[in-house]
């Protein structure tokens, strides 16, 4: 990896740009979203939504660790020392705090929270299932750009879908129902 950011720097630098703002549009999507789950699987929609963001924001920080690729492959220590460094940053906390929150939450956290929007009329149902299709492609095709291809088009179909969906609303939709109270009769 470092010696692969490091041979092309630009794409190295411009890469991570656009995934870390793409992340955090998407977590930031995310808390909008949560008021669309109002009337079925509240509970498990919402926090799968709040554990979806915390995934999402997480794996936008966790991009830093391709300009610091950067510098140590243009540092001139030899690659084993490079490697040896970039290494020694992956420490218990880190697992802890960053990558292991990152991936249960885009793993686990996204896929659960849109379920949850079509359980609520919000979307149909298959851009869970795109990117749940996403996920299981990213863990057992071979790293390939063909498969990074193939298995990003579910996932960009899926959240193009539910990004233009959210767009086409008008302000009445996000306006909370009013709900009559259990204790208020109802006519």
């Amino acid at each position: 990896m470092i010696q692969t950011i490091s041979a092309h720097p630009v794409q190295g630098e411009v890469a991570p740009l656009f995934l870390h703002y793409g992340l955090v549009c998407l977590s930031i999507s995310v808390l909008g979203l949560l008021t669309m789950v109002r009337h079925r699987a509240v509970v498990w929609g919402r926090s799968a939504g709040l554990l979806a963001f915390v995934g999402l924001a997480n794996l936008s920080g966790m991009l830093l660790v391709d300009w610091f690729a950067i510098a140590l492959g243009q540092s001139g220590l030899p690659i084993e020392d490079a490697v040896g460094i970039l290494e020694r940053s992956a420490t218990p906390i880190n697992m802890v705090a960053w990558q292991i929150p990152g991936l249960i939450g885009v793993y686990l956290g996204l896929p659960l929270f849109l379920l949850a929007l079509w359980r609520n009329g919000f979307i149909p149902w298959w851009p869970a299932v795109a990117v749940v299709a996403f996920i299981i492609a990213s863990v057992i095709l071979p790293p390939t750009l063909a498969s990074s291809i193939l298995g990003a088009l579910p996932y960009a179909a899926a959240l193009s879908y539910v990004g233009w969906k959210t767009l086409s609303l008008d302000d009445t939709a996000w306006a909370e129902e009013e709900q009559p109270s259990p204790a208020e009769p109802t006519s």
